[in-house]
């Protein structure tokens, strides 16, 4: 559940918010009321997608030293027509506190409050080989059933896993692998084995 500027309930239940969520939070409210909540996702996405290609951009605007006047410009200059003036304005603000190097924290806390907002979850699942489109509209189904929110499913393929599936939704763990099913009878055939 959320409240009116966009903070979830476990941050008003006495959990000290990180200064990213904080900012995520503060961020979420002003693109509520003056922007387009997934607008805003998107740019963020844009602005550290372009840092990350840029380093010596991104390390000028870590520089203490360097006048905020001077970073604003810059900022301005590189994304001013590409983004929202929200997120514009953001960017410029972290880049004044030559704290940009927090984007990246500050656009997934964004991301993970968005997905409350549209009442959505992201669950990561790894297979040892692709999912068919089939199974995988079978499988968000049962999750959405299972989490009461739309399910957005992220694909990996890993062989390492041996069959099964493991799926990670909210950081809780579902690990239905043939290789998690037979390390946990190894580890129990240890234990029995000890007993006897």
């Amino acid at each position: 559940m959320k409240t009116e500027a966009g903070h979830t309930q476990a941050d008003q239940a006495g959990k000290k918010m990180t200064k990213s969520e904080s900012y995520a939070a503060s961020l979420v409210a002003l693109a509520k009321s003056e922007a387009d909540l997934a607008l805003v996702d998107q740019d963020l996405a844009f602005v550290r997608e372009t840092l990350a290609g840029h380093s010596e951009l991104k390390k000028s605007l870590l520089e203490k030293d360097l006048p905020t006047e001077k970073k604003q410009r810059v900022i301005e200059e590189v994304f001013g027509a590409k983004v929202s003036m929200v997120t514009l304005n953001f960017v410029q603000l972290l880049a004044g506190m030559s704290q940009i190097d927090m984007l990246d924290d500050v656009s997934e806390d964004f991301a993970r409050r968005l997905q409350v907002e549209e009442n959505k979850v992201i669950a990561e699942v790894t297979t040892a080989v692709a999912l068919g489109d089939k199974f995988s509209g079978r499988l968000a189904k049962r999750l959405s059933e299972l989490t009461g929110r739309e399910v957005i499913l992220r694909q990996k393929v890993d062989a390492d896993i041996v069959g099964g599936i493991i799926v990670r939704v909210d950081g809780q763990l579902l690990d239905a692998s043939v290789k998690n099913q037979l390390s946990r009878l190894r580890e129990e055939m240890i234990i029995d084995m000890r007993g006897r």
